[in-house]
């Protein structure tokens, strides 16, 4: 029941994201994917991505057209998500261009809380096998502070920017803000 988001520009950029995402998922499990289901979008049927799949033994599986219900987690978990971006969006006033930073951050918040699919434990606890420390999360758009650097400041300058909080960094232990001023993250 993890949860990944990949933001693509175009619906030919998905092949792309599937092959990083698959080298993660496989070096971390140790496990080879044996099965991929997927809607009947081009973008899971180009040659290029059925001849990929059929080289490294992932049988494809897709649903009939116009049957989401055959992929029905998947399809659950997409609904979820966006009604709930669509809802901490409102509820922060922030602007709808900050979509993606809101559907990172219900995805972020999503993997770590209980889920009746796991028996009460979050995603999580499944994957790393210790619960989630929880102590540092924040709500979507309350206001935060960024220190502005010394070199870029004067003696009696402020030492911090007012922000947006807008979730979690990917790759750092960090926060992501919005800072309104300048529009930028």
């Amino acid at each position: 029941r993890w949860l990944w988001v990949a933001y693509l520009r175009r619906k030919s950029d998905a092949f792309g994201a599937f092959k990083i995402w698959l080298a993660m998922v496989e070096r971390e499990t140790g496990q080879k994917l044996a099965v991929l289901r997927a809607d009947n979008g081009g973008e899971y049927l180009s040659d290029e991505f059925t001849t990929f799949c059929r080289e490294r033994g992932i049988q494809l599986q897709t649903t009939s057209a116009r049957t989401p219900e055959q992929n029905g987690i998947s399809e659950r978990q997409n609904r979820s998500v966006f009604d709930r971006t669509r809802t901490i969006l409102i509820d922060s006033g922030l602007p709808m261009n900050l979509w993606g930073e809101a559907s990172n951050y219900i995805v972020y918040t999503k993997n770590r809380c209980a889920s009746a699919a796991l028996d009460g434990l979050s995603p999580f606890q499944v994957r790393y096998g210790k619960a989630p420390d929880v102590s540092f999360l924040h709500r979507f758009g309350c206001r935060a502070f960024v220190y502005v650097d010394k070199p870029d400041r004067k003696k009696l300058d402020p030492r911090a920017e007012e922000g947006v909080f807008v979730g979690y960094a990917d790759t750092q232990k960090a926060y992501r803000v919005y800072l309104p001023s300048t529009r930028k993250l």
